[in-house]
């Protein structure tokens, strides 16, 4: 799914796709799991620019307010002054009020 192909200030085109999701694990209700995938492309007129990243985690609903993640990310690709290959990995938590 295309999200945004917008010029920029410096006539660039720039394109974007998103993928997300979003499951509860079958026989524990409290349990999710989520994927993202997107890729960038800040400047379609430049081929070393594009970055492409994948993230993939698990949270828990401790409460309705209360959901502590963790998370895998991977980027490939970046400009000249970005690392190519990456990987992190988070953990933390949603609040809601």
């Amino acid at each position: 799914m295309e999200i945004r192909t917008k010029a920029s200030n410096e006539g660039n085109n720039r394109t974007a796709y998103l993928l997300s999701a979003l499951a509860r694990v079958a026989g524990i209700d409290k349990l999710r799991v989520c994927g993202k995938w997107y890729r960038h492309d800040p400047n379609t007129h430049r081929s070393d620019d594009e970055r492409t990243v994948y993230v993939a985690g698990l949270s828990y609903d401790v409460s309705k307010e209360f959901m502590p993640f963790v998370a895998w990310r991977h980027q490939n690709g970046g400009n000249d002054s970005e690392v190519v290959d990456r990987h992190k990995y988070r953990i933390g938590f949603r609040f809601k009020h």
